[in-house]
């Protein structure tokens, strides 16, 4: 009888296992920050984004995101993945847009802050060009390319917003 209740056991103990296994993933996922309605967050959990299709000049822009969440700001990138991540997000909206503000400026020449005032410590400088029209101090992201361009901040583009999530 008690070589009958050995696999009996045994099938016992391995689904008490597997449960407190599924129940220890929950309480991960619970731990988890979360993001508000409508925002995207990103694959490493630090953040969290929101695209707007509404072209407003980067003042504006960097307003209405501060509106949003209480410490939203244009999107900061700090890493390649970042920069990729928002690049797909915006490519995923199927929006027909070519590039989108984000938070970083030369508030005096080549001297870069974000938004957020986060460093700026990602080594992906803006393109800029020489005629003085073009001496700006706004940086949009240019979608085919990933990369980033100098634009006059009173251009009205589509925009990204940012915030660090909090449980």
């Amino acid at each position: 009888m008690m070589l009958g209740m050995a696999p009996l056991l045994s099938a016992l103990l391995f689904c008490d296992a597997a449960a407190l296994d599924e129940e220890n993933k929950m309480m991960d996922v619970t731990k988890k920050f979360k993001c508000a309605n409508k925002w995207i967050q990103s694959p490493s959990g630090t953040h969290c984004f929101r695209y707007f299709n509404e072209p407003l000049t980067w003042l504006s822009a960097e307003t209405t995101c501060k509106r949003m969440e209480r410490t939203s700001h244009l999107a900061s990138i700090h890493n390649n993945e970042q920069n990729a991540f928002l690049a797909k997000m915006v490519n995923g909206l199927k929006s027909k847009t070519k590039q989108f503000w984000i938070g970083l400026k030369d508030r005096k020449e080549e001297k870069y802050t974000w938004g957020d005032k986060t460093n700026y410590a990602f080594g992906k400088l803006p393109t800029t060009s020489s005629s003085p029209e073009n001496r700006v101090v706004c940086v949009t992201f240019i979608l085919l390319s990933s990369e980033w361009k100098h634009m006059a901040c009173k251009t009205k583009l589509p925009f990204i917003c940012s915030y660090k999530p909090t449980k």
